[in-house]
C-alpha cells in the first residue's frame, strides 16, 4: 500500500496598513499575512503544523517575521478604530505600529 504525505502552506492577507518601514525608510502599506503549514495526506490538508505572521513592504519588499501576540494587536487595533494612525498616516509624519521594535527576523 502507497501512502503519500507531505506539506503545504496556505497563505492568507489579514488586513493592510500603512506605516514607515524600517528597511527602506518609506511611509508605504504593509499587508499582514498569515502563513499556515499544513500536513497534508493524499494532498489534502489534515492539520496545521505551524503558522507563522509576516509584514510585508509594497515598496521593497523586505518581510519581517513578527509573533502572533503583535499580529493580535494590529488586528485589533484595526478593527477597534479603523482610522487610527495605523491605517490613515498624515504625510510627513510616521507611524509605528506598536511593541513591534526593530522588526530583526527577515526573510526575502
Amino acid at each position: 500500500m502507497l501512502i503519500i504525505f507531505g506539506f503545504r502552506s496556505k497563505v492568507s492577507q489579514i488586513i493592510v496598513m500603512v506605516f514607515h518601514c524600517p528597511s527602506c525608510n518609506n511611509q508605504v502599506a504593509n499587508p499582514l499575512y498569515r502563513i499556515r503549514r499544513y500536513f497534508t495526506l493524499f494532498f489534502l490538508p489534515v492539520f496545521p503544523v505551524s503558522t507563522k505572521y509576516t509584514l510585508v513592504c509594497t515598496m521593497c519588499n523586505s518581510r519581517r517575521i513578527i509573533s502572533k501576540a503583535d499580529a493580535e494587536v494590529l488586528i485589533n487595533s484595526e478593527r477597534s478604530h479603523p482610522q487610527s494612525p495605523l491605517t490613515q498616516v498624515r504625510p510627513g509624519t510616521s507611524a509605528v505600529p506598536p511593541d513591534l521594535g526593530s522588526f530583526p527576523d527577515k526573510e526575502n
